[in-house]
């Protein structure tokens, strides 16, 4: 059996990287019960189209989220702008989806043309349940 040698600068490679760990953990930090994201946050979000005001609003409840999961990052903000596209997106589909319903009420429930699903289903289960009915 032949021992292998460990290559020269091996370990010196190890400790480097274990330093690199070391400082990369050094900046990261938990998140605190007064943590506001930065003004650069705010500056961000009309590029995304998300209102400032509407971000104000997810600061609390993303706060006590991360609170409880009592996780280390080095960048809340990055966080947090991810919360309010994913929070802006669902809110927008809420709208529309209520915007959808109340066009929808006002048509009489039918959509453009189609019947409803709901009628559909009872003439084939009338169907289904007439006895008599031999046309099949």
């Amino acid at each position: 059996m032949v021992k292998s040698r460990p290559q020269p600068g091996a370990g010196n490679l190890f400790a480097t990287q274990l330093d690199e760990l070391e400082q990369k953990n050094k900046k990261l930090h938990s998140i605190f019960l007064g943590w506001r994201p930065s003004q650069i946050l705010f500056d961000t979000l009309p590029r995304h189209s998300i209102p400032a005001d509407f971000a104000e609003q997810l600061i609390d409840e993303f706060v006590l989220y991360w609170l409880d999961k009592d996780r280390k990052e080095t960048n809340w903000d990055q966080k947090f702008l991810a919360w309010v596209k994913r929070e802006w997106v669902q809110k927008q589909t809420r709208e529309a989806r209520e915007q959808r319903y109340k066009q929808d009420d006002s048509s009489g429930g039918v959509q453009q043309g189609r019947p409803d699903a709901r009628q559909k289903r009872q003439r084939v289960t009338a169907a289904i349940m007439d006895i008599k009915d031999t046309d099949w």
